[in-house]
């Protein structure tokens, strides 16, 4: 876990298979991580890291659990409203149009 300290950048791919819990979990893991004494601070989504989200947005929600997809908003455990709230944060969007 040590590697993730010195890092400005993370990259998530499979957009469709991450969770609003998995992404708060991510997000204490990563604040923990980076502060160095196992604290976070629950204002700094990610640790301050600078993450990057790709993957098929029109792909089809999990199977085992619909209601707790990023762009759903029909789960209100704790985790799941902090995931969303962090996955609200993030605003630029790249849309590839064209294929080569």
């Amino acid at each position: 876990m040590k590697n993730i300290g010195a890092s400005s950048w993370l990259a998530i791919n499979k957009l469709g298979m991450l969770t609003k819990d998995l992404l708060c979990n991510l997000s204490q893991v990563a604040g923990s991580v980076r502060t160095g004494d196992g604290h976070t601070d629950s204002m700094v989504a990610l640790g301050g890291l600078n993450t990057i989200l790709t993957g098929n947005f029109h792909q089809f929600p999990l199977v085992s659990q619909p209601d707790v997809v990023l762009y759903r908003r029909d789960c209100l455990r704790h985790a799941s409203v902090i995931g969303e709230n962090i996955y609200h944060q993030f605003d630029t969007v790249i849309e590839l149009v064209q294929q080569n």
